[in-house]
């Protein structure tokens, strides 16, 4: 008896240790930038609204990218990706930022940010997408 006691003890040690390495959560630094121009009629706030919008659009193609290098996306995948990521990007770093100010009619803002991601939760996500 002691032995497959010391069998069963084995094996449920060794589940716990798989499904502990499964749950673990790797949180990954993604950076994105963007940079756009000032249109007629809108304020420097709302450029500078809409180009972090933009931004957090390149950092999801960053990942989705380089993370899925070996698959080919199609519009209405990478689409779909921002749709179902962008809502989970929650603290954003501003790297840089800066005003284009080539000439008066030319004006706009750079951004460059950064996020710490889910990498569990977002694989998850794309795999669902492309599959």
């Amino acid at each position: 008896m002691t032995k497959i006691n010391k069998l069963i003890n084995t094996y449920i040690f060794f589940v716990l240790i798989v499904f502990s390495q499964q749950s673990e959560n790797t949180f990954l630094n993604i950076n994105g930038e963007y940079a756009r121009r000032l249109y007629l009629g809108e304020s420097m706030e709302e450029c500078r609204a809409a180009c972090i919008d933009s931004a957090k659009n390149n950092l999801i193609d960053n990942y989705i990218y380089t993370r899925f290098d070996d698959h080919i996306f199609s519009d209405s995948e990478r689409k779909l990706c921002i749709l179902e990521l962008k809502p989970l990007i929650n603290n954003v770093i501003i790297i840089s930022e800066s005003e284009i100010t080539r000439r008066l009619e030319n004006r706009g803002k750079f951004i460059e940010l950064s996020a710490e991601i889910n990498d569990n939760i977002f694989y998850e996500k794309v795999q669902q997408i492309i599959q």
